[in-house]
């Protein structure tokens, strides 16, 4: 991911999780501490610097 614009990131991109729900309570966690923003629009993410290095 480092070598990737840390903003509009398909969440395509991100690598499977062992389930769907795990995939998504993961994002859910990550966006409630604003390591990850999402997009409303679209299925992107949206990363924070730190999270990107």
């Amino acid at each position: 991911m480092a070598y990737i614009e840390p903003k509009s990131i398909p969440q395509s991109l991100h690598p499977p999780g062992a389930s769907r729900k795990k995939e998504v309570d993961a994002i859910g966690t990550l966006t409630t501490y604003s390591f990850v923003n999402k997009r409303p629009a679209n299925e992107c993410l949206d990363l924070h610097r730190l999270v990107h290095l």
